[in-house]
């Protein structure tokens, strides 16, 4: 395993967690992103996903990133790519990827399969920490409580902070 994955695979298991292992009492504040400013909207399968909490993890090192959001129903929509502006497609760059956990944490990611994703980083800034960019994905089952496929379309996050490791 190449040390860009392992950061990957060790920044997805990282974040997963923060989003999904503990529910947040109502008056708690989230030190990582400000709700108010960051935003990942799409849908998935035609229904809107609008996310309630976004964060993103940079590596230095692998020039990549990962980027994880949650929605008010607790399902969330995951990207890993290149660290900087572009266009990137799994095609063309097999860091790429799309993944959609529902709350039941049925899993499906686009580098399984017949999955597709491109993803376009309009904003990467470094000194203020923030990403924006569009994304589309299919993403075929990869959790044994998962089946079909999910079309996640029209995707979008705006300044979404990102932290460096």
């Amino acid at each position: 395993m190449s040390m860009r994955s392992r950061i990957l695979s060790s920044a997805l298991l990282a974040l997963i967690v923060v989003f999904s292992a503990c529910k947040k009492d109502k008056d708690s504040t989230d030190p990582i992103v400000n709700p108010t400013s960051a935003a990942l909207t799409a849908k998935v399968d035609g229904v809107n996903f609008q996310s309630k909490e976004a964060g993103a993890v940079s590596s230095i090192d692998s020039h990549s990133f990962f980027l994880s959001a949650t929605d008010a129903q607790d399902n969330s929509i995951s990207l890993t790519g290149p660290a900087a502006v572009g266009t990137y497609t799994g095609a063309t760059n097999d860091e790429t990827s799309g993944i959609y956990i529902n709350k039941d944490g049925a899993l499906w990611m686009s580098s399984m399969g017949d999955g597709t994703v491109t993803i376009t980083i309009t904003k990467y800034d470094v000194s203020s920490k923030k990403m924006s960019g569009t994304f589309s994905f299919t993403a075929p089952a990869a959790g044994s409580n998962a089946t079909g496929t999910k079309t996640v379309t029209n995707g979008s996050f705006t300044d979404v902070t990102f932290v460096v490791q």
